[in-house]
């Protein structure tokens, strides 16, 4: 008896395959959100400071599909909700992702009216349904884990 459908391999992808993924947080932290973004397809550029990141995407929008603050090094949760309400403010359809261990219930929205908060250390799952509910045109397309 087969309890699994076999889905045909050119029809799979990685959740976050091409993403293009802005981090912000500390580089010299090896593993940990970034490794499990790449692992999930994205691809992951890092930056330590904030408004450097905010400045970045204010300036062209084109170059960044996910917008990830890893609050706990960048200033707080509150950082992280001024950065979103700036980014908010420009009109800018990317979403946001704000990490904390000040998070006591994970929020993931289907509208980009809120940033979706989850709690770090973050895992892999929780990233994995975050960028399911971000890029909701991948629904529909057999998805691989990674």
């Amino acid at each position: 008896m087969q309890m699994f459908k076999p889905a045909p391999a050119e029809n799979c992808t990685l959740v976050g395959w091409g993403v293009s993924a802005l981090l912000v947080s500390d580089p010299a932290v090896e593993g940990g959100t970034a490794s499990r973004l790449s692992g999930l397809g994205a691809k992951v550029q890092v930056e330590p400071q904030l408004y450097n990141a905010m400045a970045q995407v204010l300036d062209d929008p084109r170059d960044v599909d996910l917008f990830v603050v890893d609050c706990d090094m960048a200033g707080g949760i509150d950082a992280g909700m001024r950065a979103f309400g700036i980014l908010s403010e420009a009109r800018l359809p990317l979403p946001v992702m704000l990490i904390t261990a000040q998070c006591r219930q994970q929020s993931i929205p289907f509208r980009r009216e809120s940033p979706f908060v989850l709690r770090a250390p973050v895992s892999r799952v929780a990233l994995r349904i975050s960028l399911e509910a971000a890029f909701p045109s991948d629904r529909g397309r057999h998805v691989l884990a990674g």
